[in-house]
C-alpha cells in the first residue's frame, strides 16, 4: 500500500513538471510572438496599415515609404550581422589561446548547441513570416481586417 501511494506522488509530480514545462513555454512563445512582429520590418509594416486603416491613395504612398523603410533596416541587420559575425570570430581567436584543450571542448559543445538551438528558431517562426493571404485562415492582403493570433 505503501509503494502506492508513493508511486502515485511521484507520478503526480512528473506530470505536474512536465505541464509545467509546456505552461512555460507556451507563455513564452506568446510573449515573443509579439517581439517578432516588432523585429519584422513587413510585419510591423502590417500592423501600421492595420492601426491606419488608410484609403487606397494613403495605401499607395504609406506602401512606398514602408517598402524604402524595409529595405534600409534590411541592409542594416545585414551589416550588422557582418560586423557582428567579425568580432565574434576574432574573440574566438583570441579566447582560444587561452584555454586548455578541455575548456576549449566545452566552449565547442556550447557552441554547438546554441547553433542547433538558433537554427530550430528560425525554422519555426517561418508559418509567423509568411505574406498575409497566404496564412491558412487569414484574411486577403489588403482587405483590413486584423488576422487572428
Amino acid at each position: 500500500m505503501k509503494i502506492k501511494a508513493i508511486l502515485i506522488i511521484v507520478v503526480t509530480l512528473v506530470i505536474g513538471f512536465i505541464l509545467g514545462m509546456l505552461t512555460s513555454a507556451q507563455i513564452r512563445h506568446s510573449k515573443m510572438k509579439e517581439v517578432r512582429r516588432f523585429v519584422s520590418g513587413k510585419d510591423y509594416a502590417e500592423m501600421m496599415i492595420d492601426v491606419i486603416q488608410p484609403d487606397e491613395a494613403q495605401k499607395a504612398r504609406l506602401d512606398e515609404v514602408m517598402s524604402r523603410f524595409y529595405e534600409t533596416t534590411r541592409e542594416m541587420q545585414s551589416g550588422f550581422r557582418n560586423d557582428f559575425d567579425s568580432v565574434t570570430t576574432q574573440f574566438k581567436r583570441e579566447i582560444d589561446t587561452l584555454l586548455t584543450k578541455e575548456q576549449l571542448d566545452k566552449v565547442r559543445e556550447l557552441e554547438a548547441r546554441n547553433k542547433e538551438m538558433m537554427q530550430r528558431m528560425r525554422r519555426e517562426p517561418m508559418e509567423h513570416h509568411r505574406p498575409r493571404g497566404l496564412r491558412p485562415g487569414g484574411p486577403p492582403p489588403g482587405s483590413g481586417e486584423r488576422r487572428p493570433d
